[in-house]
């Protein structure tokens, strides 16, 4: 295995034990030790990725809200085919597929259980790096349609579906929700298409 292969597996099992503790305890309960015995892995190991339990509780976050963002902009960019019944939006069922591997954050992030970081902000912090990745096509853009209302909109009801998708304990495949979300899209398709 290489070295990248080993950071990347300590890493993710580290983030792993922390989310898989805070379903079971709060933040301030939450040690370094912890996790450490959670992990199977030793102080050193911990200390050469995070800080501190604050420093790996904010770059979770931080890396979610890009990843959020990463895959439906990657998608609407690559416009790639996947193999699933045709006409579903890609980067719904994309998202949905991430939401599904990384449940445990996604239940904390929807009842605001992440200290510093609620419902709200992430949502917020989601919008705002949407604004910062997504360019438009202003010439194919409706005139009195509000860019940032546009935003804020889609940002929170992206949001909405997967909190709803959690209220059912994601008894649901991803295909089922991104086929959900495409009915909802079709009922007014936007007259207007992204560009890089």
């Amino acid at each position: 295995m290489s070295t990248n292969n080993r950071i990347l597996r300590s890493q993710k099992e580290i983030i792993s034990a922390f989310l898989n503790l805070m379903t079971k305890k709060t933040f301030d309960e939450i040690t370094t030790t912890d996790m450490i015995h959670r992990s199977g892995y030793c102080r050193g190991t911990f200390y050469a990725h995070y800080k501190d339990k604050y420093d790996l509780k904010e770059r979770i976050m931080e890396n979610e809200i890009n990843r959020f963002v990463e895959i439906i902009v990657d998608t609407i960019k690559l416009k790639k085919q996947i193999p699933i019944e045709p006409g579903i939006y890609e980067p719904a069922y994309q998202l949905f597929l991430h939401v599904n591997n990384n449940r445990n954050l996604y239940k904390l992030i929807l009842k605001s259980r992440i200290p510093g970081h609620t419902f709200d902000s992430f949502a917020d912090a989601i919008n705002k790096r949407f604004k910062e990745e997504v360019g438009v096509e202003l010439n194919k853009w409706p005139k009195r349609l509000d860019m940032d209302f546009y935003f804020y909109v889609n940002t929170h009801t992206f949001l909405t579906y997967i909190k709803y998708w959690e209220t059912q304990n994601f008894a649901q495949s991803a295909e089922f929700m991104a086929e959900q979300v495409t009915y909802m899209l079709n009922r007014g398709k936007a007259k207007f298409v992204f560009c890089k």
